[in-house]
């Protein structure tokens, strides 16, 4: 397998967009959950990530010219994310900020978290605070159980553990049956529509 940098990778998937899908032996790997998210965002025009770790997401969706903003407690990562948006002339906007203290004073049409909420302690919250953002949905991917171990994981989850978004709230659908390819791994695509 050919190791690539952060940059070359974002510049990968602009070249080669998430719908396409990649070669399953190709770098970089492509997550199957990214094309089903895409499914269900592409009406919509304005976006918060919540943790975007190297923003490969939001910079798609830039280059879709969809609005975009990106909220974190650290911003290092994005530094290749930030090269390539100001070459294409890309417009985003930044908040460092912690996710369960979100203090944000508009909504978006979709708030997204991929592979986060497993790294929060009080993630109830942290998920209460996305959804006061949303005007439609609120979007989370997070591993099933302990299936993507991290020392950095403070949950497992099973589906029980998002029983709590159920009212007034609908989620639409919780569990995914495709493996996820970088991984060989199944994750939680939850869709809460507000």
């Amino acid at each position: 397998m050919i190791r690539c940098s952060v940059e070359e990778f974002l510049k990968a998937i602009l070249e080669k967009p998430f719908e396409e899908g990649w070669d399953e032996n190709g770098e970089p790997p492509l997550c199957i959950l990214y094309q089903e998210i895409l499914k269900i965002v592409k009406p919509f025009d304005t976006f918060l990530e919540v943790g975007p770790g190297f923003g490969d997401f939001s910079l798609y969706l830039l280059s879709l010219g969809k609005k975009v903003e990106m909220l974190d407690i650290k911003e290092n990562d994005l530094i290749p994310m930030k090269k390539i948006c100001e070459e294409k002339g890309y417009n985003y906007i930044f908040h460092l900020q912690n996710t369960i203290e979100i203090v944000l004073n508009k909504t978006y049409d979709v708030v997204f978290a991929a592979e986060v909420i497993e790294h929060i302690e009080d993630y109830k919250k942290a998920i209460f605070n996305m959804i006061k953002l949303a005007k439609h949905k609120v979007i989370l991917t997070t591993p099933v159980g302990g299936s993507f171990y991290s020392p950095d994981h403070k949950h497992c989850f099973s589906a029980a553990d998002f029983k709590f978004i159920d009212k007034p709230y609908k989620i639409r659908s919780i569990a995914t049956k495709k493996i996820d390819i970088s991984t060989n791994k199944r994750a939680f695509l939850i869709e809460i529509n507000i």
